[in-house]
């Protein structure tokens, strides 16, 4: 089970159960998500879909046979896939697919199998940014051999923001940047140390070309910082517990033109634009125990949403734009026996889906317009007590794809238009009740990193 809290229950809306008709599709190709699924026959490969049973194929049998080459998508660059995947010669090395078998290569000049990672990735300037298992070598790729090369520095928490990627280095006591050239290298910030493994990536978060991340010098603690990229725009936001003491923020995500983040036991929300006079109290959190962020993409109409939990035995639904006055609760359950929290959101025409749990119904698929009325059990998937467990959740072509297992056939591939009747299974890759295992879902033709590398990698 998955740990911290729920959104809980309401209303439980029914329908009959509709073939997948055909999503908005992209310009390229009519790609609208790569995955990673086991067909049964082929071993865990790279696919696609439409949107449309039909439209749902693997791309290519990347190691022939039962085994396959168990691709780890990194992100979705000008409709082109970047993946990790072993075809049984090379080992495990990068990989680029416009979605066609033909299409479908080793990259070149990619870091040698031993050292390869699924540890995290970011793009910026229309190259992926990734980094090795081993030795934690920070490499950049553009798709080509000449355009595939180390850069000489070792990094994790990689994130973009304003066309260059931050890094952590040394152990993870320095924050660094990068544009790809070895002059566009070099260290930001010093962080000296972390008090816990909680703080060991500083949670990264770009506010319209800025990054905001949780920095620390011997003179302020750890508070927040923000950098456009520069040494000298490298700076404190405001030290909201002067001196040498912290004020350990935690940060929610971005609402707006600002970012969200928590302070404090028991937790005080803040907003803010980068400068002290714009840092704002939001809201003082009445519980003690958890203000914590909700993963994907769960914004809505400028607002940002969230969760409290005053215990293990249920939580509430925020959101927020920023704002004190619009910083609110949009659902507030009463106490479960169950403490299972949503973990994964994204938007859909006028609403958010996110996954939560209210007991009767198992962790299944919710939908939320932002009031509490409209915060609703959209289909139970998995129907009783047993879950779905909708994961992996991505907007493309204005539906939301997702993973799920609906108790007859196993995870597979779902989609939804934030309607009950438009939740529907797109197709059962590995027919019958064994699981395909759906994941690494990635938008096309977005330019980021997949579902599943968002969080932190």
């Amino acid at each position: 089970m998955r740990s911290i809290a729920v959104i809980a229950a309401a209303v439980f809306l029914s329908g009959p159960v509709a073939s997948p008709g055909p999503a908005t599709a992209d310009p390229n190709g009519h790609v609208l998500v790569y995955f990673t699924a086991n067909d049964g026959i082929h071993g865990r490969e790279l696919w696609k879909s439409d949107g449309t049973e039909a439209g749902t194929t693997m791309v290519k049998d990347v190691r022939p046979g039962r085994r396959g080459s168990d691709p780890a998508l990194f992100a979705v660059i000008d409709g082109r896939v970047f993946f990790a995947a072993n075809d049984g010669s090379h080992g495990l090395r990068m990989w680029i697919s416009d979605g066609t078998e033909a299409g479908t290569r080793l990259i070149g000049g990619s870091p040698a199998p031993e050292t390869w990672s699924g540890g995290g990735g970011a793009v910026a300037g229309g190259s992926l940014y990734f980094t090795t298992h081993v030795r934690g070598y920070l490499w950049r790729t553009d798709g080509t051999t000449a355009g595939t090369q180390p850069l000489h520095v070792s990094g994790n928490c990689l994130a973009s923001s304003g066309g260059v990627v931050f890094f952590l280095h040394n152990g993870q006591t320095e924050v660094w940047r990068t544009d790809g050239t070895d002059s566009g290298t070099f260290m930001l910030q010093r962080l000296r140390r972390y008090p816990s493994a909680e703080f060991a990536c500083p949670e990264f978060t770009d506010v319209n070309g800025r990054m905001f991340y949780l920095g620390r010098d011997v003179r302020h603690g750890h508070e927040l910082w923000t950098s456009d990229g520069a040494v000298a725009g490298t700076t404190l936001v405001a030290d909201l517990k002067p001196g040498r003491k912290s004020s350990y923020p935690w940060i929610i995500g971005r609402s707006g033109e600002q970012v969200v983040f928590r302070t404090g036991y028991p937790p005080v929300l803040w907003s803010s634009d980068g400068t002290a006079v714009d840092t704002t109290k939001l809201q003082q959190s009445p519980y003690a125990v958890h203000l914590s962020p909700i993963g994907g993409d769960p914004t809505l109409d400028g607002s940002l949403f969230f969760y409290t939990a005053p215990d293990a035995t249920g939580s509430v639904l925020w959101k927020s734009d920023g704002t004190p006055l619009g910083t609110v609760t949009v659902k507030d359950v009463p106490p479960t026996d169950a403490y299972v929290p949503p973990m994964d959101a994204a938007p859909v025409a006028t609403a958010l889906l996110f996954d939560g749990d209210d007991v009767q119904h198992g962790l299944e698929l919710w939908t939320t317009d932002g009031t509490e009325a409209g915060t609703i059990l959209l289909r139970d998937i998995n129907p009783g007590a047993a879950a779905s467990a909708p994961d992996h959740m991505v907007s493309s072509g204005g539906v939301v794809f997702f993973s799920a297992n609906d108790g007859v056939h196993g995870t597979e591939l779902w989609r939804s238009d934030g309607t009950a009747v438009g939740t529907v299974m797109i197709k059962d890759v590995d027919p019958g009740t064994v699981a395909s295992n759906v994941a690494y879902l990635c938008a096309s033709p977005s330019s980021g990193t997949c579902s599943s590398l968002r969080a932190g990698g």
